[in-house]
């Protein structure tokens, strides 16, 4: 009969997510759990939309990345362009609330100019100092009544509010009318906020 010992230090040993994929695992148990209760009830049930940012704040490339969170994080980027897909229900209801969450440089072309690439290292001091004064929000933002989405539509006026719509046929008008709010508040000095 032979004898077996084993080596403690040769042992695997179990150990836990870091906290990111944490997050993951418990945002995709959550959707798999509304999934669930979505097919077992025909009232409610996910639909992937779009996440898109539009910069009214007066200057260019002010708003660098956006993040909306609502049934999971989607991130958008501030400089255009569309990023699928955030998880909204089908169908409306009161009292819908997400976060938005953004990065915003409140001087976009600090250090901009003719010489700015003369020489390497003067770039990676100016990168140092433009990053270090980046500034990060959070808002949470009652969402508008939908019937039919075209996408998340995360708009960024002065003073660093935020405004959301999903519908398709309000986005337009909505747009048009918080753009003409922006241009109103150019030029003005923002209220100070708590």
């Amino acid at each position: 009969m032979s004898q077996h010992t084993v080596n403690p230090a040769s042992t695997i040993q179990a150990h836990p997510p870091p906290p990111h994929r944490r997050r993951r695992l418990l945002t995709s148990c959550l959707l798999a759990l509304l999934t669930a209760c979505a097919s077992s009830s025909s009232s409610f049930s996910l639909i992937g939309a779009p996440v898109r940012v539009y910069d009214l704040t007066g200057k260019m490339d002010t708003i660098l990345d956006a993040e909306f969170d609502f049934i999971g994080r989607m991130g958008a980027p501030g400089r255009g362009g569309e990023v699928c897909c955030a998880s909204l229900p089908k169908k409306w209801y009161p009292g819908m609330i997400a976060t938005v969450r953004w990065v915003k440089d409140p001087n976009p072309c600090l250090g901009c100019g003719p010489n700015m690439d003369k020489e390497y290292y003067k770039f990676l001091e100016y990168m140092k100092k433009k990053e270090a004064a980046y500034q990060r929000h959070s808002a949470q933002v009652e969402l508008l009544p939908y019937t039919r989405t075209c996408g998340v539509t995360l708009v960024f006026l002065p003073c660093d509010q935020v405004r959301v719509t999903i519908d398709c046929d309000q986005e337009g008008p909505l747009v048009s009318q918080w753009r003409q709010q922006a241009a109103a508040m150019e030029g003005k000095s923002c209220p100070n906020t708590p």
